[in-house]
């Protein structure tokens, strides 16, 4: 484990919320694409039988297939962040592992 880090979790308990959400994970919130912001790189991301770029849509209507009902108090999904101290960019490293369904 490195020094700080922080893992921050938001519920989405709404439409809006919820795209919103996708929209920042994937950088395409307005101020992300005018400042050049990269929240995830497109290597690091993927979905199984879904639209990554379509995922809040994905999620709600599977939702509404399998007869699932909204109230204030639902959480459609979390948004979940984790950030690194500067310091560790350096000791930082991911693996990129693929599943082969064959």
């Amino acid at each position: 484990m490195f020094g700080n880090v922080n893992v921050d979790y938001k519920p989405c308990k709404s439409k809006v919320q919820l795209e919103r959400a996708a929209h920042y994970i994937l950088g395409k919130l307005p101020e992300q694409i005018s400042e050049g912001i990269v929240k995830t790189a497109p290597n690091l991301y993927w979905g199984m039988n879904c639209d990554r770029d379509n995922f809040a849509r994905d999620i709600l209507m599977t939702r509404k297939l399998f007869g699932k009902r909204e109230t204030p108090k639902t959480n459609l999904a979390f948004k979940m962040s984790i950030s690194f101290s500067p310091d560790d960019n350096d000791k930082l490293t991911y693996i990129h592992h693929l599943q082969s369904w064959e």
